[in-house]
């Protein structure tokens, strides 16, 4: 996710991958949102991520998007309902 390898995330999360796990205290939503991935973004919301998930520091997928610029991303987590 982090990657933006969306063909990836596809096979992953069809294959069984929880979309909400966490790595290193982040789910794969975050680290998309972070790094602007709106593709694998769409696909993991898709598949129920969590939107409203808080990593070990705090942060929310929303929170890191707003943080890194990517504004789609955040209009994409806001219309799926992420908390402000």
């Amino acid at each position: 996710a982090r990657n933006g390898h969306v063909a990836t995330v596809k096979v992953l999360l069809g294959q069984g991958a929880r979309v909400n796990a966490k790595v290193y205290g982040k789910t794969a939503l975050m680290y998309a949102a972070e790094a602007g991935h709106v593709s694998v973004v769409q696909a993991l919301l898709g598949k129920g991520a969590d939107v409203n998930a808080v990593s070990q520091n705090g942060k929310t997928a929303l929170s890191l998007a707003a943080n890194s610029g990517n504004r789609d991303i955040v209009e994409l987590l806001t219309k799926a309902g992420a908390k402000k």
